[in-house]
Order: C-alpha cells, then structure tokens, then sequence
C-alpha cells in the first residue's frame, strides 16, 4: 500500500480553523469513483438581525482523476452530517443529519457538477446513525472457484436475491432504510402510490440507545440491522427486518436475532481495558444464503476501543446443533432418535488487538463467494486506521496483519504516554473502491488522501512470478469491470506503462475466446478499456487514438443499422444488415458500384427526414476514413516494423484490423446506395477533381488494406501505389483537423513517477497535468494549452459529432472531468432517430470520465 494523492485546503481558506478543530468527517464513494465528503463552511445568519456567520456542513463531489475540481452542495442541513450513501448506479447521494434529517440528491442531466434536492424525509429530535438503500433483485459475485474460466459469464454469477420490498408481480420498491439513535427504523418508498414512509421501533418493549449500527442485505429479502449502544457490557443486538407491502402501503415485521457479547470483555483483565463499540460493521452488505462448502456471509466485525488501544473481532451467525432430549416415554417407536435440531448463535472468528485507537474502518466492497479454496487475491483484506496515523489492511478471515502503511508521524507529548492528535494527521474515515485497489478517506484536516493496495497480498515469490500473478489478477478485475458495467479507474492505478502490454495482450485474447453474443454485448466497453490502458503508456498513444476511433465507428455503425427494417418477414430471406456482411465478405471487388448493383435498393430504403437526421454520423465516418488513409507515411517499409516511430502512429492499427476494414466496406456500400437512391437528403463531400467520387474511391482504397490483412496467418505489405494514392487523396479531399479525440489531463497515468505521493490543492489545478496536450488525428499535429479550450478566442469542436462548434457558442455546453473535452448538451428538440447517437454518451465521456456543466460567466 502507498500513497497517490493528498489534496489540501488552501492556507487563505476561512474555515481551515474550524475543519482542524472539528475534525469530524463522513465520506462515501460510488460505482462510477465518484467520492462525496462533508466539511464545515461559514455563512451569514439571516434568520436573525445580528449580522454573525453560523457554521453550516457541506457535501463536497469529486472525481478523482482530478481532485482539485469539487463541487459544494448546502441543502437544508443545519446540523453535522453524520452519514452518507451512494446509490448502486451513482447518480443519486443520500445525507443524514444529526437532526434526523435525510436528503436525496438527485444528478441532473448526468452531470456531476449540477445537483437538485429531490426529497427530504425529517425524523425530529432522533439523530440518524445508518441507511442504506434497499436492495434490488439481483447480485453479481465474483467466483473465486470458477476464477480461471474461459467463458466470462461464468466467472461473474448472477445470484437471485428477493427485493428488500417486493410490489405486484415482479417488480420492487426503490427506496432506503434508516436506523436513529432512539432505535426507530424508518423505510422511505419512492415513485410509489400510496402511504410511502412507514416507522416502527426496534423494540416495543424496552427502549433501545443506538450509538452505532450497520445494514445488510439477506437473498431471502430479509434486511439485517445490527446496533449496539456504545458500552461494551451490553451486547450488540442484531434484528431482521421483514418488508411487505399490502394494500397500497408497506408493514414492517421486526423479529430479534441472538445477540453478541464482545470476547474482549469477558476477560477480566480486559474489560476495562476497551469501555467503548466505537465501530460496527457488517463485513458482507449482501449475505447471500450459503452453498456446500462455502463459507457464512452474515460476519460482524465489532471494534472495542479505550484509551490503551483497541480489539477488532468478527463473528459469525451459524446454526449451532441443539440436541433434542426427549424423556423415553415420550418418544413414539416412528421416532428418529438422532434426530436433531439447531439454532442460530453468533461465533467468535478472530481477533485483533491494538495499542493505538481505532479510528476508522473500511470494509472490501467486491463481492466474493469464498469457499475452502484458498484465496489471497483482491477482496480479502479489510482497512483500518489508527489515531497514531497508521493504515493496516487485515485479512477478513484471521484478521492477521497484510500491509501497513504510516500517513504521517504523530509525536508524542513530553510525558511520552499519551500520543497528541492534534499535531498530526490521522484517516477519520475511509472506503475501498469497488474493485479494492484503491482507498480514499478523509483526514483531520479534511485533506482528501488515496491510497493504492496492492491485487495480491502476502506473496512471498520472486519478483518475474509476483508480476505474472499480478497481470492475471488485474484482468480479472478488467473482466469484472466489464460484465458489471463499474468504472475501471481504480484498476488502472494499479497498472504501469510496462504492464500495459502483457494486460492487453491476455484481455485481448480472453476477449477473442468468448462467444460472439458476448463479444456484441461488451464490445464497446472493451474498446474503451483499451483505450484507456493505452493512454497511461506514452510510447502507444497513437494506439490510444486508434481505439477511440474504433469506439465512435462502433457507435456510428449501431445508429446506421438501426435505421435498416427488413420488408419481408420470410425466414429465407436474410435481413439488410445479414445482406451487407455476406456481400462484403464474399466479394473483394474494388467497384463499390458493382457490389451495389447485386442488392436490392427497396431493402434499404429509409425515410427523407431519417436521412437527413443522420448527417451527423455520416459525415463522422466519411471523415475518420480520410483520416485514417491519410495518416499513412509515404515510407512504406516502416509499415510493418514494430519499434519504429510510424507503427505506433494514429491510423496505422486500424488499416491493420481486418474486423474494421470490413465494417467500413459495409457501412460505405450502404452510404452509396443512399447517395444514389436520394442524393438530394445525403450530405456533399466534395472534390477538387470533378471524376473522382469520395466514397467510391475511399472504398476502393480500404479495400485494398483489407485485402492485405484479411488472411489472419499471413499479412501482406501495401503496395507503394496504395502508399501514394493514400498521400494524394489529402489533394482530393477535404481533410478535416479535429480535436477529436481525448486526451490524459488527469492523474491517471502521472502516479508512477519517483518523485512519490503528489500534493495538489482544492480550486487550484497543478500546471505540469494540464499545461500542453497533442490534438488531431493525421499528420499534422499541433499542441495547445488545455486552459484556451473555454476562452472566446479559440474555436472548439464537439468531440462526439466532430464538428465546429465556434468559439463561444450559444448553446450550452459540457465538459469532460477527466479529459476536458467539450461537446454540446443534446436538447429535447431532437429527432428520435438522433437519440441512440447522444444515447450512448449522455452518462460518460469517449473516455469514460463523467461529463460537467460549463457555466458561463
């Protein structure tokens, strides 16, 4: 484990006093690596006449490929937030308040600086303590058994979980859960019709002090509350929450599980050693109903802390064997005498002591179904942090010591008993990420620190093994990312520039193993992590590029196609699309007109207005053609050879896949049949010779790449006339010089240098990430301070069209976190044929980052 980042608040900041004296934090982080935190801020009182500032808390957001860029949210909190929570997709935050009060906020328009209070639910006088959002129907686990498996569907299975509250049929509730420090259990419903909030205490018979709890999630749709009151020598009460929803409004059903003493206070020598439950947590929030041979999910961890130090332990529920003894004249002759039954009890697990306080503690967030096969990859470890500034990562199931790590030295008082906090820094709250290699927290400054773990921990193996070990692992995580849909930068600050190659070359061939559903479901988002693997190496950028390109043709091809409906319902026939790959396999003519002649115009016929709504991805895919045949080097024999300048250049890897070669033969001949039947819908490309066609003759020349490479065990070198038509087609043609493709401005790819752990500042960007990039795609390059890229003097394109978009245009725009490109927010005037073509970029960025709004000034 080490140290990325740390990211300060400015020396002139009003509050830096307050936030240091305090020191009292929450933070939450999300799917998509979005990390929220809170912090105290000034303002002036205007509920009374004196003119004071009162202390009111705030939501801080960040991503944190770019820490120093945070965006504040206020809401109606008057009180210190005391929790928050992400939902499952990450746009939407919940926020508790010692004053009982819960805020929803909601992301508006997918933007992660534009946020709106959609729903406020308000418990008086009872602080709130936990809450989680109820659960859907559905799990992805991580199989640890079925690890090596060719077929990724089958390393990553879908556990059926009943809905925490399931409604008619087969839908369920959205809502949350919510526990208060007077043991009442709130559940707020959303978008439902009926009574949606419904209360109940946890007990009805005694009153129940909550100082800490936990929820978790049972796959028969039960919900686990888990509370304890702070003392030591009470136990730690654990309840199962039953949600049912009868006539238009949900019951509750609250039944009481056996409850658990901490070990550590059973000992006489100890028991005033650790007063205190300073933390408890449950180590699955999914507990899924156990297989043969695999291990309980329902684990509590409990952390008892005083003034010497603290003990971790975990327990968990089994069911305990109870013999029935039954008195002989009772027992019937039909009667099993072994016959036996059980009961659930909390069983101690393991310990862990410390002489330093506890001050947080984060548990792994990737969900692994375990069994008696050992496992010592990602997952296994959970984080805690001391008051003396040290991060340990203990193993869940013995709770040994796998990695340490000391944020910063606290010195000791002159006595040199007690240790002082306040003259050093300390984590005092924390998360893992979802693939757990990564860490963030929040330290007492309210400084934002990340941390990297390590995939595999405890490997004692030299050093060539521990790094194949570590490829293999980080794919998994690759592949993990990809069937969930979870952002991936979190694994990629794992990888360095030496390992980008060894990681590409088995996700490539693991990819090429799957079945071609499988490989039509994850293609995008396979070639986004490919080119983002590439942008971290700078010695393959223009592999990078490349993969950008095929990614928007992707996109382009799936808007195109969509458009084509098949006239005839006969199972003979093949469909338009079917017609257009058999064609372009079969035939290898250079004549696209030839190709055209064999087809039936009626199959592609679409509408006049459907034409000309798709001028946007027409024009993008003329345009990336001439691009890529015109980034072609007149030296042909530097083609071919690897370690030269010119392979690693933009274009050249695209004119070597024979898989889009073929898909832009098919979608030209589609573009030329429209071009013919209604040339007065499709756009003009013009040339500066009057016999020369453009899409005929592009055609012509991908064409002939495709058949240098289509034969897979043996490729063919072009020739020096393709080399030379593909020069001179620039002198035909239009050549278009576009900021096209995005670009590594963040930290992501930066965190290798020797120089260790970066420090940056809130509202103040670091000039060495961000000074100069390198834009277009051809042979003529050009760099340019990313700052100019929102001034009114330069002119801007749209990265997802491609076009001109001015130098201050009038509609509003979006930028990319990570990447800075801009593009235009897509309006509700649109054609719904344009849709699927803004679909596929509302939520992320070309580059997977989240997209922001651009306030003008």
């Amino acid at each position: 484990m080490e140290l990325a980042f740390v990211t300060n608040w400015p020396k002139t900041d009003v509050n830096l006093c307050i936030k240091k004296l305090l020191g009292d934090y929450v933070c939450s982080l999300s799917c998509r690596n979005t990390f929220a935190f809170t912090a105290i801020a000034s303002c002036k009182n205007a509920d009374t006449k004196e003119e004071r500032e009162i202390f009111i808390p705030q939501v801080h957001i960040i991503d944190p490929d770019r820490p120093w860029e945070r965006y504040s949210n206020t809401g109606d909190h008057k009180d210190p937030i005391t929790l928050l929570e992400w939902e499952s997709t990450g746009t939407r935050l919940l926020s508790g308040d010692a004053g009982g009060r819960i805020v929803l906020w909601q992301m508006k328009n997918h933007m992660l600086n534009d946020w709106s209070c959609s729903t406020e639910t308000h418990i008086s006088g009872e602080p709130i303590v936990a809450t989680s959002w109820l659960h859907g129907v559905s799990k992805l686990y991580y199989d640890v058994d079925n690890i090596e498996c060719p077929n990724w569907l089958e390393v990553f299975k879908h556990i059926p979980f009943q809905p925490s509250l399931k409604l008619h049929g087969s839908s369920h509730a959205e809502g949350w859960i919510a526990v208060t420090t007077q043991g009442m259990v709130t559940v707020k419903l959303l978008n439902l019709k009926g009574e949606s909030e419904v209360s109940q205490r946890l007990s009805q018979t005694r009153p129940i002090h909550v100082a800490v709890a936990d929820i978790a999630f049972q796959s028969s749709g039960h919900i686990l509350i888990a509370v304890a009151d702070g003392s030591t020598r009470l136990p730690v009460h654990v309840f199962r929450i039953t949600l049912k929803w009868e006539r238009n409004k949900c019951t509750m059903k609250i039944d009481q599980l056996p409850s658990y003493f901490v070990r550590c206070c059973l000992d006489f020598n100890t028991r005033e050693k650790y007063p205190t439950i300073s933390h408890l947590k449950f180590l699955n929030k999914e507990c899924m109903k156990p297989q043969i041979g695999s291990r309980a999910t329902e684990q509590l961890v409990v952390c008892a802390s005083g003034s010497n130090g603290s003990c971790i332990e975990i327990c968990t529920l089994e069911k305990e064997p109870n013999p029935l003894n039954i008195p002989q004249v009772f027992q019937s002759t039909q009667m099993n005498r072994d016959k036996t039954s059980s009961q659930l009890v909390w069983m101690h697990r393991a310990s862990h002591t410390d002489i330093s306080t506890v001050s947080a503690i984060a548990m792994p967030r990737l969900p692994l179904n375990l069994s008696s096969k050992i496992y010592n990859g990602p997952g296994m470890c959970l984080a805690v942090t001391n008051v003396d500034g040290t991060i340990k990562l203990l193993h869940r199931l013995t709770l040994r010591l796998c990695d340490a790590f000391k944020y910063e030295k606290v010195k000791p008082d002159s006595q040199g008993k007690r240790q002082k906090v306040l003259q050093g820094k300390h984590v005092v709250c924390m998360e893992m990420s979802n693939s757990c290699c990564a860490l963030m927290g929040v330290d007492r400054a309210g400084s934002v620190c990340l941390f990297r773990i390590r995939p595999m921990l405890g490997q004692s193996v030299d050093q060539g093994a521990l790094r194949a070990h570590t490829i293999s692992v980080v794919v998994n995580l690759f592949v993990y990312c990809l069937v969930t849909g979870f952002d991936q930068w979190d694994v990629i600050l794992r990888v360095t520039p030496n390992m980008v190659e060894a990681i590409l070359d088995k996700l490539t061939n693991g990819f090429k193993n799957q079945p071609k559903a499988t490989q039509e479901l994850l293609m995008m988002k396979f070639m986004s992590t490919r080119a983002a693997l590439y942008r971290i190496a700078a010695s393959v950028s223009g592999k990078a590029t490349d993969s950008f390109g095929k990614l928007i043709l992707l996109s382009t091809a799936n808007v195109i196609r969509s458009q084509l409906q098949p006239t005839s319902h006969s199972p003979v026939k093949k469909g338009p699309s079917d017609q257009l790959s058999s064609i372009c396999s079969a035939n290898a003519d250079l004549d696209v007109d030839k190709l055209r002649a064999n087809l039936d115009p009626r199959d592609f016929d679409i509408e006049t207005s459907t034409l000309r709504s798709l001028h946007a991805p027409i024009e993008f895919l003329v345009n990336l053609a001439i691009l890529v045949l015109t980034a072609i080097h007149p030296q042909s024999h530097q083609y071919h050879k690897p370690g030269t300048h010119h392979y690693h250049k933009t274009g050249v890897l695209i004119l070597k896949d024979s898989s889009t070669l073929e898909l832009f033969r098919e979608l030209l001949l589609l573009l030329r049949i429209w071009s013919q039947d209604k040339s007065n819908a499709f756009p003009v490309f013009p040339t500066t010779v009057d016999s020369i066609d453009a899409i005929p003759h592009i055609y012509r020349l991908i064409t002939q790449f495709w058949l240098c490479c289509k034969d897979e065990n043996q490729h063919t070198e072009p020739s020096e006339e393709l080399i030379d038509e593909c020069v001179l087609l620039a002198s035909y043609v239009q050549v278009p010089c576009w900021e096209f493709f995005p670009v590594t401005e963040g930290i992501l790819g930066k965190l290798h240098s020797p120089h260790g752990s970066r420090n940056f500042q809130f509202d103040t960007g670091p000039g060495s990430l961000i000074s100069i990039v390198t834009f277009g795609m051809g042979p003529e390059k050009f760099t340019r301070s990313t700052m100019d890229m929102l001034d009114r003097n330069h002119t801007k394109t749209d990265i997802i069209s491609g076009r001109f978009i001015g130098t201050f245009p009038s509609q509003e725009l979006r930028r990319c976190s990570r990447c800075s490109s801009l593009s235009l927010l897509p309006t509700p005037e649109q054609l719904s044929v344009s849709k699927p073509w803004e679909h596929n970029w509302v939520r992320t960025c070309i580059c997977g980052g989240l997209w922001k709004r651009v306030l003008k000034k």
